[in-house]
């Protein structure tokens, strides 16, 4: 592993290793030699501790960067979000370390294929650049491989199809040298994307034919769902109903995942439906499934994709006014990513789309948009329906002139000598497909035909041991049924067995449910007798200390202060906490959760404002509650009143029903 070092990070070394050495020399002057031997051994030390250090911190960081890069590649097919936050961290530690190895090319490739799925193709463009440099720099062919690859992709979709080009043949040209088959298919693959994009069909269906035997040599599932997916959509291009849709239907079902390759197929296979069978509704349910993984996985082109062919497959079904949300929405997309050639094509569904409202000069205008475009950014499809269409719109006009000028460009485009050749080229492929599937089928075959030989040279001897195995055969069957009806019977005791312990086990948990009942009910009782003891001693004392107080104001004064303190003693026990405690424990356990359900729905409940909740659950009036309280009813009353507001009750509101609630 390689690491670069800035020479600044050593100065502080250097400067203490100077620093050290001056006074250690300063140190055995004075000394005798035997301290200058202690001297080196300490510096020497003191390297190696320091270089050590820096090796682990290097392991440390390169551990660190190998697990953040396998987070981000994990999360390209479930979440950008994720994976953008993996690969920015992974970069910020390749940043401030200055680390450069393989995981550092990496951590900026990996970044780019995150950006690139969201469509910021700039950004994405500058981070494999960045990865391709460290790849130089370490000469590393599978860095080089994967940034050339990506590259391309990132240059077609940003319409520069010259450069596309270059990083992909450059891709071929490395996967070849490594003799990397994998990785050799796939960049096979982006070519045929690309020259598929540019109008060159004959070299798209080349590279994919490439492709296909590549991924059919290696039995790569997942490369030939794409393989599948390209081939039908190049079909569909030559108006093939049949053979794309097969084509795409083995995508989907070699598809297991559900992933985007599954949202493109089920895209393409919405197409047929949609410009094909005119199955607007069965074409709309499809692309719908497509967005909602699209969505997912956070792919906005997907996105805007789906929503376009919403739009189309609802103007076809006379929809048009719900269309244009769908599609505006896709043009909103659209041009926040920048890409020519997707904003040519939604300017052309636009276009549909006035079309269908019968405003022609609008339609007109972005029909134009579409054709400047799709001639700039190659998009062969859309040129030519864009050219179509305004040539209808001219021949109804009865711009002669103009009609014949469009229509003369959509024949020269359409009507290309390539169609031979890439219906021949198709059928070749096509044909080597088989031709391999053909071989596997007669090596099953010549498999079979050695299994049958095989029983022939044994039949003799199977007829003369037949007998015998079916003798063998009737005394094991015969054994089998005796064990199978013991087995069955002890089944048949186990089921009794634990159908009277589930019988047990109910009445017990009948006879808890009983007891439990019963502890409540007693706990209920006893709660209650405790408030009415309260309420009759306080009642008491309360009488007697009325009349002690009669009794102080008519004896003589010198008595007077005995009786008060007699007065005073009766108010304590009036109100003691004790009690109270006493009461709020058997509430408590009758009525589990009360107080901290109340504190839940008003915090700024008193202690004096609980004491009357409680009473007010036990259903005493206002002359009980005083009589426990020790004060009048109409404090209370007032207590209550306030007690509405602090639960935000309104007027109307009963405040016993919600306290019996709670």
């Amino acid at each position: 592993m390689k690491y670069i070092w800035d020479l600044p990070d050593l100065k502080p070394g250097i400067h203490y290793f100077c620093a050290k050495s001056a006074f250690m020399k300063n140190f055995t002057i004075k000394l005798s030699g035997f301290t200058l031997q202690w001297t080196a051994v300490f510096l020497l030390i003191f390297i190696i501790k320091n270089v050590s250090a820096r090796a682990d911190s290097g392991q440390a960081v390169n551990q660190r960067l190998l697990r953040l890069n396998k987070l981000s590649k994990k999360f390209w097919q479930v979440s950008l979000d994720s994976s953008y936050i993996y690969s920015k961290e992974a970069v910020k530690i390749v940043e401030q370390n200055h680390v450069l190895n393989e995981e550092a090319a990496k951590a900026w490739l990996y970044m780019a294929v995150t950006l690139f799925s969201e469509g910021r193709y700039d950004s994405a463009g500058y981070y494999a650049e960045k990865g391709l440099t460290v790849a130089n720099k370490i000469r590393s062919m599978w860095g080089e491989g994967f940034a050339n690859n990506l590259l391309c992709v990132i240059e077609r979709r940003k319409s520069n199809f010259d450069k596309a080009v270059e990083y992909g043949l450059k891709a071929v040209e490395i996967r070849k040298q490594v003799k990397d088959t994998f990785n050799l298919a796939g960049a096979y693959q982006n070519l045929g994307n690309l020259y598929s994009q540019i109008g060159k069909p004959l070299k798209a269906i080349d590279y994919f034919s490439k492709s296909l035997e590549l991924y059919l040599a290696t039995n790569d599932t997942a490369g030939l769902i794409m393989t599948h997916g390209n081939i039908g959509n190049l079909y569909l291009d030559m108006k093939d109903r049949e053979k794309g849709k097969e084509h795409i239907l083995r995508s989907l079902a070699l598809d297991k995942n559900k992933g985007l390759s599954y949202a493109d197929g089920t895209v393409s296979l919405g197409t047929i439906y949609l410009e094909f069978d005119k199955k607007y509704d069965s074409a709309i349910m499809l692309f719908k499934e497509a967005k909602f993984i699209y969505k997912r996985i956070g792919i906005d082109d997907g996105i805007a994709t789906a929503d376009e062919n919403i739009g189309l497959a609802l103007i076809g079904s006379g929809r048009a006014k719900e269309a244009r949300k769908k599609l505006k929405n896709a043009q909103r997309i659209y041009n926040s990513l920048g890409d020519s050639s997707q904003i040519a094509s939604i300017m052309l569904s636009l276009g549909k789309y006035y079309i269908s409202l019968g405003m022609i000069d609008s339609a007109e205008i972005y029909l134009n948009n579409a054709l400047e475009l799709s001639r700039k950014s190659k998009k062969s499809f859309v040129m030519n329906e864009s050219l179509f269409q305004l040539y209808k719109i001219n021949k109804k006009r009865g711009n002669a002139a103009e009609a014949l000028e469009y229509f003369e460009e959509y024949s020269k485009t359409k009507d290309s000598l390539e169609t031979g050749l890439l219906s021949t080229r198709l059928a070749d492929m096509e044909s080597k497909y088989q031709n391999v599937r053909k071989e596997q089928k007669i090596e099953l075959l010549t498999h079979e035909h050695d299994r049958l030989k095989w029983r022939e040279t044994q039949f003799y001897y199977i007829i003369f041991t037949l007998a015998g195995f079916i003798v063998v055969g009737g005394l094991l069957v015969l054994q089998k049924r005796r064990k199978e009806r013991q087995i069955s019977l002890q089944q048949e005791k186990i089921l009794k067995q634990e159908k009277q312990l589930a019988e047990q086990e109910l009445e017990t948990k009948r006879i808890k449910q009983q007891e439990m009942e019963q502890e409540i009910l007693f706990k209920s009782k006893q709660l209650s007798t405790h408030a009415l003891n309260m309420v009759q001693k306080n009642k008491m004392l309360r009488d007697v200390k009325q009349q002690l107080e009669e009794i102080t104001r008519k004896i003589n004064p010198e008595y007077r202060q005995n009786l008060k303190k007699i007065n005073l003693l009766l108010a304590r026990n009036m109100q003691t906490e004790k009690e109270w405690n006493l009461f709020k424990m058997y509430f408590e356990e009758v009525n589990q959760n009360f107080f901290k359900n109340l504190k839940n729905i008003t915090p700024a409940l008193s202690t004096n404002d609980l004491r009357h909740c409680a009473l007010i659950k036990l259903n005493l009036n206002v002359k009980e509650a005083a009589s426990l309280l020790n004060v009048s009813p109409h404090t209370v009353k007032s207590a209550r009143y306030r007690l509405k507001k602090k639960l935000g009750l309104k007027e109307t509101d009963s405040l016993n029903e919600f306290i019996s609630k709670i």
